[in-house]
């Protein structure tokens, strides 16, 4: 057990750097995304499915950045397959322009995202705006045949020099997305203790522009969603998978950063008004409601709506007043006829009424969890003390969505880590000694809700680990053992993103002996408080953060 004991050491050190890290970056995310109360009305009260065309290109803001033509393939791959949702139809825009906007940007050698702004402005939106007019047109005018309409486009394509299909996409089209790539670097760091980390930053953004069908045709810039990524990997660990297939330290640590961004830009997407899912409550019953949303527009079992009603306030403008919050417990297939309507259930506020307006609330489905608690430890034969005080840094990863059917709603998957002070000493090293708790716990965790009340079970299996050491003489020794928990909590969803919870339950773990035959035991009650927090983005994902360090295929 020993051995397995130093490796553990070696990864909470490592895991902890992390946590340590970005801990301060989700607190920061969570202050600046809580506001509620009323908000002026600015959208349709039912979802319209929009039309959306891209560049299909990468414009690397600085030509400098090191980046082959496999690494851009997979971040264009990857934000495509994150961005176009099922409440999209999707159109390229013409070659001809891409290639025009790549010429560009390389005969500038590096460029700031304000002047690839201006790029995107005076090389995409010109021949856009022309396909536009040539729409105006196509719609003004009343064609005998489908035929005449054909050769009518035919012939203004040839004027403006694009094709006919370039307009007949241009006819569909609402908005542009343009994925651009800011910064990308790989380096290694090494900690007080000499372990080394391999880590891949991303800074990465999406340009998005609305296409205006107004007097003149025009494209408006709608907004410029940015997102900071990193990936980490321990380089010494040589079985490396990434979706099954073998990787190298550098290539899973630069697909784990492409893969987080591009889940925090489609996060950002699905937050802007234009593509923000909402309709109107069509029936409550007596624990839910249901809505005109499902299949069609990709809606997930366990998806969050805040509801709203319109009402008029003191100056006489139409508001959206805050009601309450919803979660998606059946998704309605709407893609059939008669269409099946979604049913949530009411996790904040009551009086839901007809008419009440549903707003997505899109959360990456991954919830952080800061928890205080009491471990059992304690030990004999040269030993004496028990307990540990301790805090732990985990992540929920919820299932619903994953496989899509009901009994899974409110399944999550648990990983945590832990670390903290114990109160266990070695007789006759003094009073000079330092002891250390850690441990990391994978489990099952099943919460049943009512109203603002969930119940919480959870099954965990774990491997806990007690490091002593005296400071006087450098001695050290420590224990390991591996073990299984059942745990019982209540929560209370204090906000649609944040939760407060009691816990406490039972520790089955095993002992161990040192070379000295001093033993410890790692079995008995625990009980704690924790906090969870459903984070809008993250900096990194914090399950291929720990398929890094361990080498571990979840």
């Amino acid at each position: 057990m020993q051995k397995q004991t130093v490796e553990f050491l070696n990864l909470t050190t490592r895991g902890g750097y992390m946590w340590r890290r970005f801990l301060p970056i989700v607190v920061i995310i969570f202050v600046s995304n809580v506001v509620y109360g009323e908000k002026e009305f600015g959208g349709q009260p039912k979802y319209e499915r929009k039309s959306i065309s891209y560049v299909n290109l990468l414009l690397v803001t600085n030509q400098a950045l090191r980046i082959t033509p496999k690494e851009t393939n997979y971040i264009l791959n990857e934000i495509k397959k994150k961005i176009e949702l099922e409440r999209f139809d999707y159109n390229p825009l013409p070659q001809s322009v891409v290639n025009k906007l790549s010429r560009a940007i390389q005969a500038k050698g590096s460029v700031s995202l304000d002047e690839l702004q201006n790029l995107i402005e005076q090389i995409v939106a010109p021949p856009i705006v022309k396909m536009l007019e040539v729409v105006a047109e196509v719609r003004a005018k009343e064609f005998v045949s489908e035929a005449a309409r054909a050769s009518f486009i035919a012939t203004k394509a040839k004027e403006i020099g694009v094709t006919a299909e370039d307009i007949e996409k241009a006819l569909n089209a609402a908005y542009i997305y343009v994925p651009a790539l800011l910064n990308y670097k790989i380096f290694t760091k090494t900690d007080k203790k000499g372990n080394k980390l391999l880590i891949c930053t991303i800074d990465a953004a999406i340009i998005w522009y609305h296409i205006v069908y107004g007097k003149p045709p025009r494209i408006e810039l709608l907004k410029v969603t940015k997102t900071h990524s990193e990936g980490v990997v321990d380089p010494t660990k040589k079985n490396l998978r990434w979706r099954h297939k073998r990787v190298t330290p550098r290539e899973f640590a630069y697909y784990s950063a492409v893969s987080n961004a591009a889940r925090n830009l489609q996060r950002q997407m699905r937050d802007l008004a234009p593509f923000k899912l909402g309709a109107p409550i069509i029936e409550v019953y007596r624990n839910a409601v249901s809505f005109e949303l499902g299949t069609k527009e990709g809606v997930k079992l366990d998806w969050g709506f805040k509801v709203y009603e319109q009402v008029l306030n003191a100056q006489g403008k139409l508001v959206e007043r805050y009601v309450g919050y919803v979660k998606v417990r059946k998704v309605g297939n709407n893609k059939k006829i008669p269409p099946e309507f979604s049913r949530a259930q009411p996790i904040i506020g009551s009086g839901f009424d007809k008419g009440m307006l549903v707003r997505e609330f899109p959360r990456l489905g991954t919830d952080v969890l800061f928890r205080t608690l009491y471990m059992p430890v304690s030990g004999k034969f040269g030993l004496e003390g028990s307990g540990s005080f301790c805090v732990s840094l985990s992540c929920q990863y919820d299932l619903a969505p994953l496989f899509g059917i009901p009994i899974f709603s409110e399944t999550w998957t648990n990983l945590e880590l832990i670390m903290g002070m114990s109160l266990v000493k070695v007789t006759g090293w003094g009073d000079n000694q330092t002891s250390r708790f850690s441990g990391i716990e994978l489990g099952l965790i099943k919460k049943f809700y009512f109203n603002r009340i969930a119940l919480v079970f959870d099954g965990e299996i774990g491997f806990s680990v007690l490091s002593i050491e005296n400071e006087d003489t450098d001695d050290e020794t420590s224990f390991g053992a591996l073990g299984m928990s059942f745990i019982g909590g209540v929560e209370l969803a204090v906000l649609p993103e944040l939760n407060f919870g009691l816990r406490g339950g039972l520790r089955m773990y095993g002992t161990d002996i040192d070379d000295y035959g001093r033993e410890v035991s790692f079995s008995g009650p625990t009980f704690g408080a924790y906090l969870v927090y459903s984070p809008p983005t993250l900096p990194f994902d914090p399950w291929t953060m720990i398929q890094g360090l361990t080498g571990l295929t979840f």
